[in-house]
């Protein structure tokens, strides 16, 4: 979790029971905040910070709502957290046959009928973004049905050239997907892969997307 405040900051927040016997939860997202304010001098508490960035994010001029003049100009951080919240938005999802997929922060999912057949595609919004550069997206996913398969598609669709497939479980499992060069990659897919070809039921949660440096 080297580098990644916010992916550190989601397991202690999932797995706080667990933690509370061997450290100070409440201190260790405060410091986890304070990293992500790098260069603040006076940084938010974790509290106040995730209020201050949900207010900010969902503001009318936030950037969650961007125009696209101003995603140009915006930081590499910030388009990416515009690429975060474009992948949870319904207009951003295309789901196949009788599967479902709701919800924008937490995503309730089942898929349709039949091993390996695609539930939903999020395809990648590149408005903004270094096509030339790669993606690392952390996933929470909790099944609580069955088995599925996660992955980033080839771009024309047609292949899958990694996947991670994760069955039934009690607690979440963090997933992490790495893009190829986001101008040679296709979109996230979430898929069936019960052995059974019964619908598989998960949830979701996109708990950060970064860029990887060259060297990655």
């Amino acid at each position: 979790m080297f580098g990644l405040p916010d992916c550190a900051a989601e397991v202690l927040v999932t797995f706080r029971d667990r933690l509370e016997s061997l450290l100070d939860v409440d201190h260790g997202l405060d410091l986890l905040a304070a990293q992500a304010q790098d260069g603040n001098g006076s940084p938010l508490s974790y509290r106040d910070y995730v209020a201050a960035f949900e207010k900010q994010s969902y503001a009318v001029d936030g950037v969650y709502s961007l125009s696209v003049l101003q995603r140009r100009r915006a930081s590499p951080r910030q388009r990416c957290a515009n690429w975060h919240r474009w992948l949870m938005m319904e207009r951003g999802r295309s789901v196949f046959g009788d599967g479902s997929c709701t919800g924008t922060t937490d995503l309730s999912i089942r898929t349709r009928a039949g091993r390996w057949h695609h539930a939903v595609e999020f395809p990648v919004d590149l408005t903004g973004l270094d096509p030339q550069k790669r993606l690392r997206v952390v996933v929470s996913v909790v099944v609580q049905k069955g088995c599925v398969g996660l992955g980033i598609l080839s771009p024309d669709g047609a292949s899958l050239p990694e996947e991670t497939v994760i069955c039934e479980s009690d607690g979440p499992c963090l997933v992490e997907l790495v893009t190829g060069r986001l101008s040679q990659s296709g979109s996230l897919v979430v898929r069936n892969a019960s052995v059974d070809g019964n619908p598989s039921e998960l949830e979701m949660k996109i708990v950060a997307t970064t860029f990887l440096a060259d060297s990655d």
